[in-house]
């Protein structure tokens, strides 16, 4: 079975959000708490953080990844990027 990443984690818990945005804490304590993934950092928030900004759409970064999958809406919180 493939390893779930972090994006794939994050990705789940937006979904299942059917819509609402979410801050990057809320996402990392749905993470936390559905046990999606097994956080080995001194700053795992932090980690989701760089991790929605990376793979955002609407966000130019040097480190931003070829795939992106998220969206940061106005008020800074985030949802899937469906388009």
């Amino acid at each position: 079975m493939p390893k779930t990443t972090i994006r794939d984690a994050i990705t789940t818990v937006l979904r299942e959000a059917n819509g609402s945005p979410m801050g990057a804490k809320e996402i990392y304590e749905a993470i936390l708490s559905r046990e999606l993934y097994e956080f080995n950092a001194k700053d795992p928030l932090n980690i989701v953080r760089n991790q929605l900004r990376r793979h955002c759409s609407n966000i130019e970064c040097t480190t931003s990844a070829r795939i992106r999958c998220f969206k940061m809406t106005d008020s800074g919180v985030f949802v899937l990027d469906n388009t």
